[in-house]
């Protein structure tokens, strides 16, 4: 493995191995459970929020959009598909604004998730790199494991 490899890959850590990296060997179980509880609650909050956005979001956007779909709409009246004075018409009509809404709705959202995650930026030249301390590395093996007494077996029977 060249050097380069080797450097990109130590300056790419998750930050979860930079969390722990930091954190004492006593509290890592703690520590485990609190970044999985607060990762799943704002997972959870996160979700709500944008899906929230997205539903509101499109029906705001078809309220833009079909005005310009009127049956009276010369444009639409020589399109290829069914006129959109009939039902079929009118529902594939509304179908196709109803996807044109949503995708404006979900490129809105990126971009304000784009937006959010822009202020974390200013936060990079705060990060330390955790210097390891050079010592003994003890391995736990197989055959060191805490053994039972030999002894004879206990019968209920």
């Amino acid at each position: 493995m060249d050097t380069d490899h080797q450097h990109n890959r130590a300056r790419c850590r998750p930050l979860n191995v930079v969390a722990f990296a930091t954190l004492p060997a006593q509290f890592r179980y703690e520590g485990t459970a609190l970044i999985s509880l607060l990762r799943n609650i704002g997972s959870a909050i996160g979700i709500s929020v944008f899906e929230a956005l997205v539903t509101n979001n499109t029906q705001v956007e078809h309220s833009v959009l079909a005005p310009f779909a009127s049956p009276l709409n010369r444009a639409l009246q020589a399109a290829p598909w069914p006129a959109p004075a009939t039902a079929h018409g009118a529902a594939l009509l509304d179908q196709t604004i109803n996807y044109q809404a949503q995708v404006i709705a979900y490129n809105n959202d990126y971009w304000l998730m784009g937006l959010l995650a822009l202020p974390l930026l200013a936060l990079l030249p705060f990060m330390t790199r955790h210097r390891a301390k050079l010592g003994v590395v003890t391995v736990w093996r197989w055959t060191d494991r805490p053994r039972r007494p030999v002894g004879p077996a206990l019968s209920v029977f």
